[in-house]
């Protein structure tokens, strides 16, 4: 039993190890095309989210809208063919969690998305470049 889960965990590594890589390489946004839909966050900086964390994000029109762990967010934002996006001021709910690591996330997560200055896409992965790394999304229902 132990055999399979750690089988598990090397797997979902090198699934992410493979996302991460292939964002970074990613062709530019022109010629990609612009994001659209909904996203499933797959790595926030190199790393998974924490286990049983779901995060979605889903561009609208002249925006996009966020689902965290505690909270719902949504930020005006313009994208640009060259790779650029520019974001306006986030708003969200303000419920707490009753688990402070899923808020401390949250918190995190936002500042990273608040911060996106660019984005790419590969093969229906999104990632949206910020200071402090890349956050990686996979289309939901690709």
């Amino acid at each position: 039993m132990r055999a399979a889960a750690e089988t598990g965990d090397v797997m979902r590594d090198l699934l992410l190890t493979t996302l991460v890589l292939a964002a970074a390489f990613t062709l530019p946004a022109a010629a990609a095309g612009r994001p659209s839909g909904t996203f499933r966050l797959v790595a926030i900086e190199g790393a998974a989210p924490p286990e049983g964390v779901d995060v979605t994000l889903r561009f609208t029109g002249e925006g996009l809208s966020l689902r965290g762990p505690c909270n719902s967010f949504s930020m005006p934002v313009t994208v640009h063919d060259d790779g650029r996006i520019d974001g306006g001021p986030m708003m969200g709910t303000q419920m707490a969690c009753a688990d402070p690591a899923r808020m401390a996330f949250e918190a995190r997560l936002t500042a990273a998305v608040e911060g996106v200055t660019g984005y790419g896409m590969t093969d229906g992965t999104l990632r949206l470049d910020t200071a402090s790394g890349a956050l990686v999304f996979a289309p939901e229902n690709p």
